[in-house]
């Protein structure tokens, strides 16, 4: 049992506040304290998936002109298009969480390597897409 803001264990004090910060806490209420201790192992799978999600269209679209060209059906043509965006998105929240963890603002980290590596890898998927927006806008505007 630990406190949700700055994670000190709380076992065995009669006060139902933190002596660290002063958050109000209640043992009947599972919800104003942690139970157990933030893993960077979610983010990191997050971040790796968020990376597949925006590099197979990528990988794809550049394959297209060296072999057989995808189908024109929507059905094969919309997942890879929806790909991107959710890998942005994924990605987007995996960087948001993993600077929280490695700034001390998450209590009680576990596997604080795994936050630095999801920072990275999270942050290549947010640049990789920009860097994929900006180079098909540069493409369709050359002659």
């Amino acid at each position: 049992m630990r406190c949700r803001s700055c994670g000190y264990d709380l076992q065995g004090l009669e006060e139902h506040r933190c002596p660290e910060c002063g958050r109000r806490f209640d043992r009947a209420k599972p919800d104003t304290y942690l139970t157990k201790p933030v893993s960077g192992r979610s983010p990191l799978l997050a971040s790796l998936l968020a990376l597949a999600l925006i590099g197979l269209p990528v990988l794809v679209a550049s394959l297209e002109d060296r072999g057989p060209t995808l189908p024109d059906h929507w059905l094969a043509v919309l997942p890879l298009s929806m790909m991107m965006p959710a890998g942005l998105i994924l990605g987007w929240f995996v960087l948001q969480k993993a600077t929280r963890a490695i700034r001390g603002q998450l209590p009680w980290v576990i596997h604080p390597r795994a936050f630095v590596a999801a920072f990275i890898f999270s942050l290549l998927a947010v640049l990789g897409t920009f860097g994929a927006i900006v180079f098909v806008l540069l493409d369709r505007m050359t002659p």
